[in-house]
């Protein structure tokens, strides 16, 4: 009911199922936006608003310090107010954040690019190096401009955190209070399912809205190719969505009261059974986080969980992006594959780490060296990463126009194209199919466009002068295939990689309140989300961003500012990739 408005044909929702239910279904929502869509989308988020890795990397960690924060709070201080308005404020939170999130798509003006007509290019003859010259000029739409939308990304993030984290917190003890003992554990198991379901359910949907024009439902009649660098999917398409349906599902929340037909039934059976050491002021808190400290197993358990959410924090902002960036995988299979890694092994870490534990006599020495043998062999799997496809070779970016390697800076203008006075703005690879060489655009590659009365370009409208086959000029308008076949092994190694790592958290976790007593669990798994969530994910998204900027060797640019990154260095990326992740493993190891 609301207030003292109670009729009694809402009492029926009053009950644990319908509860459950609601729970249910504000996990799925919150799993699929920040789990499944954020990481399917990423990409385009990036090339519409111009955005680099380390500022989406910036973005998600927002969403683990609000979580962090107002999780902590609540975990210590919840149960002064009513659970149900707690739960349903902070489910209504997380929609307006995501509705705030897509907002930004509904503020800028429709996607258009320089070079948007199927089949043009910026070539030698100087007809649209014209439109280049003026569209330089006028510079309407700066990256400033779409930049300056990151403190409404960052803010949306920081709310959603916030309201995301009454699940884990104030949910688990709503659940504990209103239900029976032994119904407790399958409730929130439910409510743990639905987390890795949704997810999955947004992989799945991120897949195809990345494989929706940006604008839907308007699309132009001048849309590019979903395979065109410069392609971007319907990346708000779920954000709003998913929020829209949380405010709705927030107010069935809301208006449960804060205990249940049957809580004093269920209170009385728990007498002398609860013991949980409620934090009631400040000093308490002061008082417990010092015994923690002075806690040596304690402490060691919770830097190695700190240091595993370093990694994993990493993996999950940039999954996809890694999968498209190195194996030249589109987004909709690198969204599928994405969804068989978290499946294959994140799932089944989680379900075999819960059988290892289950055991009530297993002792905390069992449960460390179990840790330590699948942190070792962690270590070996990270090796996985040097499976990485060559890059691809670029005229005037990494070898010079002869084909020969060139390590000094971009130099995109030769002999070949000097006179055609290309533009660097807009990166449309062609590639050479007789030497397997990319250039950056028909421009620099010396080609011209031979007469044509259909207005379109085929491979006999070019002639490029900078080809260096002799033969006759065959060409695509993409990246050249280096002809990789590395990504199944990658992959095997990869899944393996993220079930070791995820299989150490589950006996972590449960070595760590086996180090204190009973009444203190409760406040060491509030304490733990803290420290994990600020000093392991938020630094973990931050650091992934930087690695892969690093590696970056062609940015975009327009006006003369630099957006985002259209082409990385994968044999650089794989060997940074490789040593960050064994130091992580390493040091997890050792504590």
């Amino acid at each position: 009911g609301f207030i003292d408005y109670r009729p009694k044909w809402l009492q029926v929702f009053n009950d644990p199922k319908w509860l459950l239910l609601v729970l249910m279904l504000f996990q799925l929502s919150v799993g699929m936006a920040t789990a499944g869509f954020r990481t399917t989308v990423l990409t385009s988020i990036e090339k519409r608003f111009y955005l680099t890795s380390l500022h989406f990397g910036v973005i998600v960690a927002f969403y683990n310090i609000g979580g962090a924060m107002i999780g902590s709070f609540l975990a210590l201080f919840g149960r002064r107010w009513p659970r149900s308005v707690i739960i349903g404020s902070g489910c209504c939170v997380v929609g307006i954040s995501y509705i705030l999130f897509a907002l930004p798509h509904f503020l800028v003006s429709p996607y258009k690019l320089l070079f948007l007509r199927q089949g043009s290019f910026p070539t030698c003859n100087g007809s649209l190096h014209s439109q280049a010259a003026s569209a330089t000029t006028q510079c309407h739409d700066s990256i400033r401009r779409y930049r300056a939308f990151m403190p409404l990304f960052i803010i949306s993030q920081f709310l959603a955190g916030c309201g995301a984290s009454t699940l884990w917190t104030t949910a688990w003890d709503y659940i504990e209070e209103n239900v029976s003992p032994t119904a407790s554990s399958i409730y929130t198991s439910s409510v743990m399912l639905f987390s890795g379901l949704g997810p999955t359910i947004g992989f799945i949907l991120g897949a195809f809205f990345v494989r929706t024009p940006v604008d839907w439902p308007e699309v132009s009649n001048e849309a590019i190719a979903i395979d065109n660098p410069d392609w971007i999917g319907a990346w708000w398409l779920g954000f709003i969505t998913v929020g829209f349906f949380l405010v709705i599902i927030s107010l069935t929340i809301i208006l449960f009261p804060s205990f249940l037909a049957k809580y004093d039934y269920y209170k009385s059976r728990l007498n002398g059974v609860h013991t949980t050491d409620n934090i009631t002021d400040y000093t308490h808190f002061t008082m417990l986080i010092g015994q923690f400290l002075k806690n040596k197993a304690l402490m060691y358990l919770m830097l190695g969980l700190t240091v595993q959410s370093i990694g994993l924090s990493g993996f999950a902002t940039f999954l996809t992006k890694y999968f498209q960036v190195n194996y030249d995988l589109d987004p909709f299979l690198a969204s599928f594959i994405g969804l068989l890694t978290v499946v294959v092994g994140f799932g089944g870490a989680v379900f075999l780490g819960n059988i290892v534990t289950s055991a009530s006599k297993i002792s905390i020495a069992t449960i460390s060296r179990f840790v330590t043998v699948s942190s070792i062999l962690g270590i070996v799997t990270c090796m996985t990463f040097l499976f990485a496809c060559p890059t691809s070779r670029i005229a005037g970016i990494n070898i010079d126009y002869h084909g020969n390697f060139s390590q000094s800076p971009t130099i995109l203008t030769a002999d070949c194209n000097v006179d055609c006075h290309c533009q660097q703005q807009s990166f449309l690879p062609i590639c050479d199919l007789n030497t397997n060489i990319t250039y950056y655009s028909p421009c620099y590659g010396g080609c011209k466009i031979a007469s044509n009365n259909q207005g379109s370009v085929s491979k006999n409208d070019l002639t490029c002068k900078c080809f260096n086959s002799i033969k006759a000029h065959r060409f695509v308008s993409r990246k050249c295939q280096q002809g990789c076949k590395l990504f199944v092994p990658f992959l095997l190694g990869f899944i393996t990689l993220i079930f070791l790592t995820t299989l150490c958290i589950i006996p972590s976790s449960q070595a760590m309140i086996r180090c204190v007593p009973q009444k203190q669990r409760f406040a060491v798994l509030s304490a733990n989300w803290l420290v994990v969530r600020l000093l392991g994910a938020v630094p973990g998204s931050i650091i992934a961003g930087l690695i892969l900027d690093s590696s970056c060797i062609i940015w975009k640019t327009e006006c003369g500012q630099s957006g985002h990154c259209l082409q990385y260095d994968t044999s650089k990326l794989s060997v940074i990739m490789t040593v960050f992740t064994c130091t992580l493993k390493i040091i997890s190891t050792v504590f």
